[in-house]
Formats: C-alpha cells, sequence, structure tokens
C-alpha cells in the first residue's frame, strides 16, 4: 500500500523528470535549429554566384582607340542578377603606388544577368569630353611599345546571388608595354566578398 508521502515523492520525481526532459528537448531543437541554419549558409555559399575579372589589351595602333578588356567570369554555380560595373583605363611612366582617384560608383556599365562560366567582355578606352574614343598617337604607341609605360585596367562590379544577397568585386590590373602576355595582379584594389 503506497502512503501518502510516498505517492508525493513519487510525483516530485516524475516533476523533476519531466523538467529535465523538456530541458534537454529544447536545447536538442535550439541545436537542430542553428545546424539546420549552418547548413543552408554552407549551401548557399556552395550555389552562389562568384564574380571575378581578367584583364587584357590589343596590340596598340596608331590611328586607332587604346581598347582594354575586362574579362567578367561568373565561376559560381548559380546566375550572377542585376550586375553593373565600372571600368577604367590608365597609363602612367611610373608604376602606381595608388591608383588614380576611382570615381564613386554609379552603375555604369549594366550587364544584368551574367550566367555561370559564360564570360562577359567589357572594353573601355580614352575619350574626349563629348564621349569620342581618342585615337592613338605615333608618340602613345612609341611609348607603349618599348615598355616606358604603364597600363592599368580596374574598376568595381556590383551584383546580387540568387538569394537576394548583394556582393562587390573590385579589381586591378596592370602590365608594362605590350611585350608582356599577361597583366599583373595589383597589390591593392582586389577584392570580392
Amino acid at each position: 500500500m503506497t502512503r501518502p508521502r510516498d505517492f508525493a515523492d513519487s510525483a516530485d520525481s516524475i516533476d523533476t523528470g519531466i523538467e529535465t526532459a523538456e530541458r534537454d528537448f529544447a536545447k536538442m531543437a535550439g541545436n537542430s535549429a542553428a545546424s539546420i541554419k549552418a547548413t543552408q549558409e554552407a549551401m548557399r555559399l556552395d550555389q552562389r554566384a562568384w564574380v571575378g575579372v581578367l584583364a587584357q589589351m590589343d596590340k596598340p595602333e596608331v590611328g586607332k582607340p587604346l581598347i582594354g578588356k575586362a574579362l567578367i567570369t561568373n565561376s559560381g554555380k548559380t546566375f550572377a542578377v542585376n550586375m553593373t560595373m565600372q571600368t577604367h583605363l590608365a597609363t602612367s611612366r611610373t608604376k602606381l603606388d595608388v591608383l588614380p582617384v576611382i570615381p564613386p560608383f554609379h552603375g555604369g556599365e549594366s550587364i544584368g544577368l551574367l550566367i555561370p562560366n559564360r564570360p562577359y567582355e567589357s572594353h573601355v578606352t580614352f575619350r574626349d569630353a563629348a564621349g569620342v574614343p581618342l585615337k592613338s598617337l605615333q608618340q602613345d604607341v612609341d611609348n607603349l611599345n618599348t615598355g616606358g609605360y604603364y597600363v592599368y585596367i580596374f574598376g568595381e562590379i556590383r551584383y546580387s546571388d540568387v538569394f537576394n544577397r548583394p556582393h562587390e568585386t573590385d579589381f586591378c590590373w596592370w602590365r608594362q608595354g605590350i611585350e608582356e602576355l599577361e597583366f599583373t595582379q595589383c597589390d591593392k584594389h582586389n577584392t570580392a566578398d
């Protein structure tokens, strides 16, 4: 026969067991939510767009504009959307420690949608005040041919991934003259997020 005190002790023990189970379940639910969130974030990183840039330039010719090229590629698994960019071209007699002042980002060239692994080529040239491309003079070509001038192709890209998260890529490439086949990345102004 159960005595009243034994019954009370049993009830207290059951209450304590239920409270412990509730705490354990709450802790497991919190851990599960954190695990799900971490998995979702890892999947987003794996699936998102990743936009990068390489630089090229055609051999300069007298009477033709100097054309710099930014070769943009999305190496991610999904589209880069609402993509806009600014590309700039600069030449200098000496290697620059700091880039020329980069104008505030105003959207520049609208690419819209960049498909994964399909390159896009943006061209940039020097222009006069009316926006007309400047033609290279013999002196310009000579300065580039002798390796006396450095050429810089740099800029900024803004886009969103398919998860509606904004991203930026800043790029800067340089080379001296026209003899070097490849551009080299600048020490600064190369970031991606």
